[in-house]
């Protein structure tokens, strides 16, 4: 990370995590983010951090990842200020970058994973009903496009709009909904 872009990091006042791989080795790096990083836990816990990738040869020279060793690849997790928190290395679990995730958000912020993963599989099943709402749009519109005249279509065009304003309102909702569920919510001093 350049000081410009830590400088960025500083002032999103976001943690971090990032993965320090080594580019002479692809397999470890792939087998680390398909493994741990395809976690479903792992991915709602990911949206609350800037999370980086960074190679060993340039985090030898960063500031605060040369000093978290020099095994790749290794996750570090840090504070907005920049606190290494928890270093991972070698193979590492869904389980553990969670645990490490939420530790690293605690110091510093309310927010809970727990409730964070809760409440995304929520949206996740009313974001199905959602798209079923889409397939009954896009039926009615099929049988409009049968109708013959347009005095036959006219009943079915009062139920399309109605149906698309509902949807859109349901969608509007639902975003609003999943954008403030990863606002971070910064600790009280």
């Amino acid at each position: 990370m350049t000081e410009e872009e830590a400088e960025q990091a500083v002032r999103n006042g976001r943690p971090m995590v990032v993965l320090i791989y080594d580019a002479d080795e692809p397999d470890a790096r792939r087998d680390l983010e398909e493994g741990a990083f395809k976690d479903e836990e792992v991915a709602i816990a990911a949206r609350f951090f800037d999370c980086l990738r960074m190679s060993a040869d340039t985090a030898a020279e960063d500031r605060v990842a040369k000093e978290t060793g020099t095994r790749a690849p290794r996750l570090i997790f840090l504070r907005p200020n920049f606190e290494v928190v928890k270093v991972l290395q070698g193979k590492v679990s869904a389980r553990q970058v969670v645990d490490a995730m939420g530790r690293t958000l605690k110091a510093d912020y309310e927010n809970s994973l727990a409730a964070a993963a809760k409440a995304q599989k929520e949206l996740f099943k009313e974001r199905t009903a959602l798209e079923m709402e889409r397939e009954k749009l896009q039926r009615l519109e099929e049988r409009m496009g049968k109708e013959p005249t347009a005095a036959r279509r006219a009943p079915l065009v009062k139920e399309r709009d109605a149906l698309q304003e509902q949807i859109a309102k349901l969608e509007a909702a639902l975003d609003e909904r999943e954008q403030a569920l990863y606002l971070l919510k910064p600790k009280l001093a």
